[in-house]
Parts: C-alpha cells; sequence; structure tokens
C-alpha cells in the first residue's frame, strides 16, 4: 500500500529556548520541541523525524544543538508526519549549460523574465496615465475656448 501526500511543507523552526535547559539536556529538548512544533502546526500527533535530519542536529553532541533548522514537512493520509532536513536543488553551471541547450528554462532566466514583465507592465499603466492627463487637460483647453 503506498502511502499519498496531503500537505508538504517548509518550515525554519527556531531551537534557541532548548539553549535556556541545562546543558546536558539541551538536544534533547530540541528534538522534543520539533516535534512539538510539527504536531501544532501539521495537526497531527504521529510526528518521526529522519534519520538525516537527526543526526544533523546531534552532530554537536547533547550539549549544542543548533539555534534554528530549515526543515520540510510531509503529512501523509494516513496523518503520519516525517520531517525530513530542507536542501535545496542547487543547479550547477554544466547542469545549467545542459538545459539551455535542450532550451529548458532555468530558474534564473525564469526570475528575469518576470521582472522583466513587471517592468513592462509599469511602462504600459505610466504610458496611460500620461494619456490621460493629456486627455484632460485638451478637454479643458477646448471647452475654456468656447
Amino acid at each position: 500500500m503506498e502511502k499519498s501526500v496531503i500537505l508538504e511543507r517548509v518550515y525554519v523552526v527556531p531551537l534557541k529556548r532548548a539553549w535556556n535547559s541545562a546543558y546536558h539536556k539541551r538536544t534533547r529538548k530540541a528534538v522534543r520541541m520539533l516535534k512539538e512544533f510539527a504536531s501544532r502546526h501539521m495537526k497531527s500527533e504521529v510526528v518521526l523525524i529522519d534519520r538525516d535530519l537527526n543526526n544533523y542536529i546531534w552532530r554537536k553532541g547533547n550539549a549544542n544543538p543548533p539555534r534554528k533548522i530549515k526543515v520540510k514537512m510531509i503529512k501523509y493520509d494516513s496523518g503520519e508526519v516525517i520531517i525530513k532536513k530542507y536542501e535545496e536543488k542547487k543547479i550547477t553551471k554544466k547542469e545549467e549549460k545542459e538545459m539551455k541547450e535542450k532550451g529548458e528554462e532555468t530558474i534564473k532566466q525564469k526570475e528575469s523574465v518576470s521582472e522583466q514583465d513587471q517592468q513592462q507592465e509599469k511602462k504600459k499603466e505610466s504610458v496611460k496615465k500620461q494619456e490621460e492627463k493629456t486627455q484632460k487637460k485638451s478637454k479643458s483647453s477646448t471647452s475654456s475656448k468656447k
């Protein structure tokens, strides 16, 4: 039986309050805080932490957990939530070159295109405003001559 994903979100979870506890309990408290955060935001009681994320939290030992962590939370139809470490996919120059050869747009190109579209829309709006002003002036000048 395959699980289907209901909800998938990315959060930056603050763990700085774990540092208020005794140094030998900090990482355990950070893990507990992460689970509580997930259950509160994803509305589920069953929360599981991925092995890689757990290793990341515990990598500096019991006394020095991270102050904040970026995670990806996935909720399945069974009601369980799995928390994984969030990793952005970085495109290398070689991959970008291959994508250009295939004709695919890269993320950077899409962003620049959307920025260009916004600039064009602003120009169109300013031109319309200027035309309206000139029309009003011409109407007022014609009415004053009569």
